[in-house]
């Protein structure tokens, strides 16, 4: 098995996910989880406003343009 795989970079999140509009947190939550578990780390761009996120996104915002 492979075991080096530690980041996982995702490009316009929202329209891959058709999430576009929608509440992502439990999305987002989902990628959380599952990044703990298989200790991944996941860096997602997302196209919305910072005063949008979800409060469960909020914390892990790196950079917000």
């Amino acid at each position: 098995q492979d075991h080096d795989l530690e980041t996982m970079y995702l490009d316009s999140f929202l329209k891959l996910a058709c999430l576009d509009g929608e509440d992502i947190s439990q999305t987002y939550m989902a990628l959380k989880e599952m990044g703990e578990k298989h200790h991944v780390n996941f860096v997602i761009s997302i196209s919305m406003d910072a005063d949008e996120l979800p409060d469960c996104v909020k914390g892990d915002v790196i950079i917000s343009l």
